[in-house]
């Protein structure tokens, strides 16, 4: 998730969540579940860097705003 770190890296993360946050919500099956899993996965190994950086957090938070707690997938 490095590149989450800079300002062009956040925007283009920002969009794939949007896209799998479209996928999953609108019923997209086990490849959209498995998909958000893998994002969930690879936040999950960085988010405390992620949280702490400027650029960083704005992911933390897009992923955050769109996938509430009762959307998370169970494992």
């Amino acid at each position: 998730m490095d590149v989450s770190l800079n300002i062009h890296g956040t925007r283009a993360v920002q969009t794939l969540i949007d896209k799998v946050a479209a996928n999953v919500l609108c019923g997209g099956g086990m490849l959209a579940h498995n998909t958000l899993v893998q994002v969930i996965a690879a936040l999950n190994r960085e988010v405390v860097e992620l949280t702490m950086d400027m650029h960083g957090n704005h992911v933390i938070q897009a992923f955050l705003m769109i996938f509430r707690a009762s959307h998370h997938p169970a494992d």
